[in-house]
């Protein structure tokens, strides 16, 4: 089966890191993928060169026209989208072919309705879905591979940073925007007054000035990093006090590392962790993420316990158990007729299952 991948994000994140790590399984699993981005984004042309898997990418300029050339070229069986603005090229572009999207993030009818398909990563999604979308939908969690870093990574990490091997470690990983929350967990970290604590920060973005300048002591940042995954040795606890998270990939990989997790309540978070692994705190509540971060530096017992649930937990969603629904969702969809974008025919066709 031949597989075109399309996202047009600028920046590098959680959804780009999964059309990564997904065109690799699907290649893994014997299909032939084609990864489609934008010139001036983050994604390199050699980026998945070792693979098999072939990278283009799209001009600023006519790129309804140049996708088709490129699809015309590699012959896919299906468009599998992501994010918005992949998804209404897929539509401009009058391909001929079915596409389907996931959606990381909210739905919109105006960008989704012609699709042939929707995967929904989490549960919540589902509601949010027009009833006259006329296309098949269903649910497949994002999934993250098990890799564990090395014994001696975090001990390394922390001494290159200049973090006592004796100190607690909170750690977080994501983009420096709003949504994400950084400034209250920063403002929740000092609230907490934790001796022999440090904020381990990962990430960039535009919010990094405002939340270097109200850092209290003991936060550390590092700055945009390939590779989190030797960081996450250097944790004792993972932190999140996102104001929306539709999944949360860092999150997963926190829980398959064994680490405990507190998270503000978001769809995405407290979905993960409906099965064990973590504490939630309200939205918007510095003082409630303070008290819980609190509750788990002054027990090693509860943090033990609740990483063991963790990486129970995550289990859920290794590529063992998502990437051949996946597939099964490509071969059903790739032979369906495209549906009607006026809404006139079926209406929600729906595979969710919880």
């Amino acid at each position: 089966m031949r597989i075109s991948l399309l996202i047009l994000s600028r920046c590098f994140g959680g959804a780009e890191r999964h059309v990564l790590d997904l065109a690799r399984q699907l290649r893994g699993h014997g299909l032939q993928v084609q990864l489609i981005g934008r010139h001036d984004g983050w994604l390199e042309p050699t980026a998945l060169v070792d693979s098999g898997v072939r990278v283009d990418l799209l001009p600023t300029l006519l790129r309804g026209r140049a996708l088709r050339r490129l699809l015309r070229d590699f012959e896919p069986q299906l468009l599998h989208c992501h994010l918005g603005k992949a998804a209404r090229l897929s539509s401009s572009a009058r391909l001929g072919l079915p596409c389907i999207a996931s959606l990381h993030g909210h739905y919109k009818h105006k960008d989704y309705r012609h699709l042939h398909g929707l995967i929904c990563v989490a549960p919540w999604q589902r509601q949010g879905i027009h009833r006259d979308y006329p296309g098949r939908v269903a649910l497949i969690p994002n999934f993250l591979h098990s890799a564990r870093p090395h014994s001696q990574a975090g001990q390394d990490i922390r001494q290159r940073l200049g973090i006592p091997a004796d100190a607690l470690v909170i750690g977080s990983v994501g983009r420096f925007a709003p949504e994400k929350g950084m400034d209250l967990l920063l403002q929740a970290f000092a609230q907490a007054q934790l001796d022999n604590a440090y904020l381990l920060l990962l990430g960039d973005g535009g919010e990094m000035p405002r939340l270097r300048a109200m850092a209290p002591p003991r936060v550390v940042f590092t700055g945009w990093v390939a590779d989190p995954l030797p960081y996450y040795a250097a944790f004792d606890l993972f932190a999140s006090a996102a104001r929306a998270e539709s999944f949360g990939l860092a999150l997963l990989q926190a829980m398959q590392l064994a680490l405990p997790v507190i998270a503000t309540r978001t769809p995405g978070p407290a979905w993960l962790l409906s099965q064990g692994g973590g504490r939630l705190t309200p939205l918007e509540d510095p003082q409630a993420l303070a008290e819980g971060l609190r509750q788990l530096a002054a027990s090693a017992d509860l943090r033990q316990q609740l990483g063991e649930q963790a990486i129970a937990a995550a289990s859920r969603f290794s590529p063992g158990q998502i990437v051949p629904r996946l597939i099964e969702f490509y071969q059903e969809v790739s032979g369906q007729p495209a549906p009607d974008p006026t809404g006139q025919n079926t209406g929600l066709r729906d595979r969710l299952s919880p």
